[in-house]
Parts: C-alpha cells; structure tokens; sequence
C-alpha cells in the first residue's frame, strides 16, 4: 500500500467515525413515498396524550397546502407541518447566542420533547437523548426556550396540546 493509498483509507475511516460519532444516517436507503400516500406521524407514549392531540417530529418536511385537490385533513397536516417547520428554524436561530460565548467547540446533538400549548408557547421540556456534553444540552435547551411563543400558532391547528420532538444539532466548522 502506497501513501496515496493510506490517505485515502484514513480520509475514509474518518468519515465513518465522524458518522457514527454525529449518528448520521449514511447508508440508509429513503424511501420514495407514492402519490396519495399517507402523511405518518410519530405517536407518543399513552400516558403522554390528550384525547385527539397530535404527536409530530420537527425532522417531518413542509409541503405545499395550497394545492386545489387536497382535502380538508391533508391540508391541515399540511399546515401542521409548515407550522413544525417554523418552529424548528426558530429554534435553529436561537442555537448560538451572544451570551453563550464561543459555542464552535459543540460538536453532537441532543433530543428534546415538549408540548406546544394552543397560544404556542413550550411547556414540558424535557431530554429525551442527551449528547453526552452537558453544555451542548443547556445550549440546546436554552434555545429550544427562546423560541417558545415566537411563532403564531395557524387556528386550523386547533388549540389542543401538540406534542413535539425536536433533534438541536450542532456541528460548527465541520
């Protein structure tokens, strides 16, 4: 084995492990949803739902609501999903803020739940899965409370308690 060789395996084993350490989804296949398929949606423990409440992860894509065709149900999930989605970037704004110091050494992810009440606001915050560095943890945490009420809940989307699961990651200057 020459030194180009050598290069390139440790190039190659450093992506795996960069992979298994950010717990990366590298060799997973996506499915490819059909048209007319179902929008699924992650369910929470029995003890943790209210009578029609809905359980959501903020990894769940946007798509268009305004499509002419959509029935009712698909475009309040539709509009759920939008409104996931804002939350998700709200808390992604929130991740480094100037009181935090330098935060370029966090390097990992850490999973939260919470519910967001019918006026928006989190309450409930917990960790599901913490990323083994507890300042990663309260950097997230601190974000995830920032953003709390700062985006306006659609009235489509009731005023029943949504749950939520959210993965903060940081990777800075990777």
């Amino acid at each position: 084995m020459d030194e180009r060789h050598c290069w390139v395996a440790l190039l190659l084993l450093s992506c795996v492990l960069h992979g298994l350490v950010l717990d990366l989804d590298l060799f997973r296949i996506p499915s490819v949803a059909q048209k007319g398929d179902p929008v699924s949606l992650e369910t929470v423990p029995p003890h943790q739902q209210t009578s029609d409440a809905l359980a959501l992860t903020a990894e769940m894509p946007a798509t268009e609501a305004d499509k002419p065709h959509q029935s009712a149900a698909d475009k309040r999930r539709s509009l759920l999903a939008q409104y996931v989605h804002k939350v998700r970037q709200r808390i992604e704004r929130h991740k480094f803020p100037p009181t935090a110091g330098n935060c370029s050494d966090l390097i990992g992810k850490a999973k939260y739940a919470f519910t967001i009440t019918g006026e928006g606001c989190f309450t409930n915050v917990h960790l599901i899965h913490s990323s083994g560095v507890a300042r990663l943890d309260k950097t997230a945490l601190l974000a995830i409370r920032r953003a709390s009420g700062e985006v306006k809940r659609p009235p489509v989307t009731g005023s029943r308690p949504l749950f939520l699961q959210v993965t903060v990651k940081y990777q800075h200057g990777l």
